[in-house]
């Protein structure tokens, strides 16, 4: 197993329990939770008809169970058998909930924008092997990034730090950490899985 993929932690979801199903085939398993994550977070089974909730039900039962997402599955079925307003609005809650964990879960694309090359360096060695990194010398760099990338977070040095960059971070709702001098790794790091 390739000790390096991070698993979501998440009471809703045994993870044990959906890598047994996959033969403990870690890259495999966090395929289909993205698989899973993709095709179902945006899902409203309210404005489904009865046919495609029995439908979408059946096939969640199942995905979910062998991702030992358990206590869905359990109620998937039970929806997928007797729909009711009340398993409706339990399933959507369960489902969202999922779907929070599986999101903080995600690696999250980072932008870096620094012009010193050690304090690059120091934060693509401790932050590469959770997130895909994007590294900005430039204001325009980062600009350009931001306008071509899908990117969740800045780091952003203080001595970089402009209106212009704050604004378009602003205006694409995308967060940012100020960068102080001497970096202090543990600290950045506390802050990014906090956001």
């Amino acid at each position: 197993m390739d000790d390096t993929i991070e698993l979501p932690n998440s009471e809703y979801i045994d993870t044990n329990l959906g890598l047994k199903y996959l033969n403990g085939n870690k890259a495999l398993y966090l395929k289909v939770l993205n698989s899973f994550l993709t095709r179902y977070q945006n899902l409203d089974i309210t404005l489904l008809n009865e046919n495609e909730v029995k439908s979408t039900m059946h096939t969640i039962k199942g995905l979910s169970s062998t991702l030992g997402m358990e206590q869905l599955s359990t109620i998937a079925k039970a929806l997928h058998d007797t729909q009711t307003e009340e398993l409706t609005i339990k399933f959507s809650a369960t489902l969202k909930l999922i779907m929070t964990d599986l999101n903080k879960s995600q690696k999250k694309s980072i932008l870096i924008v620094d012009k010193n090359y050690n304090d690059i360096d120091t934060m693509v060695s401790t932050l590469e092997n959770q997130h895909d990194l994007i590294i900005g010398i430039t204001i325009e760099d980062a600009q350009q990034s931001l306008s071509e990338e899908k990117i969740d977070l800045v780091l952003l040095s203080t001595e970089l730090s402009n209106l212009e960059i704050i604004d378009t971070l602003k205006q694409k709702d995308i967060s940012f950490i100020s960068l102080q001098k001497p970096l202090n790794m543990p600290i950045i790091t506390e802050k990014i899985k906090n956001i």
